[in-house]
């Protein structure tokens, strides 16, 4: 995964390039099988890289730190868990074609994530979706980026992820805001 976001870096600069940082907020989509956890909730930010390819299509490399919590049940306690981790993105952008919809975009694209840290309040030991420091799963997405200044856009994004660390098997859908810096050729 890491080559194919250096290799995407390395293509060639088409008509736009475009660096962004948002943040966000994250919640279960659906339920964790067999689990005892409640409510997944949680907070992101991340940096983004965009590079046009052709036409209305562009790859995007990301990088988002996560930061999920939730209550665990385990028969006898009730305690609250955090767990932290990164996700690393490629994404292929499509952009909606000029008119009415100029600024609309969706995102689809492999994403690989792993758990830096889990820690529970008032617990010596946290079990924490054993065998799921890793994985990989895909992202699905939505946007609306408004330029603000000739340079800088905003970006308004709703994403459904599955199969990252921080679902533990369940679905997650982010809404984000990001600020955009664009470099534009006339």
């Amino acid at each position: 995964m890491l080559r194919l976001l250096i290799l995407l870096i390395a293509l060639p600069v088409a008509s736009q390039a475009q660096f962004a940082l948002s943040a966000g907020i994250r919640s279960l989509a659906g339920d964790t099988e067999g689990s005892t956890d409640d409510d997944r909730r949680g907070f992101e930010g991340a940096i983004r890289y965009d590079r046009d390819l052709r036409g209305a299509f562009a790859w995007r490399a990301e990088l988002t730190a996560v930061q999920m919590q939730y209550q665990r049940d385990d028969g006898t306690d009730r305690y609250q868990v955090s767990e932290n981790s990164v996700e690393l993105g490629a994404l292929l952008r499509a952009s909606m074609p000029r008119g009415a919809f100029t600024g609309v975009y969706g995102l689809l694209g492999p994403v690989t994530s792993w758990r830096l840290v889990c820690g529970a309040s008032g617990q010596n030991s946290t079990d924490c979706d054993p065998g799921k420091e890793a994985s990989t799963g895909y992202v699905l997405g939505i946007g609306y980026q408004s330029p603000i200044t000739p340079r800088r856009d905003l970006a308004f994004e709703l994403r459904y992820s599955d199969g990252v660390v921080a679902g533990a098997g369940a679905p997650i859908l982010t809404v984000s805001l990001g600020l955009v810096w664009a470099r534009r050729e006339n």
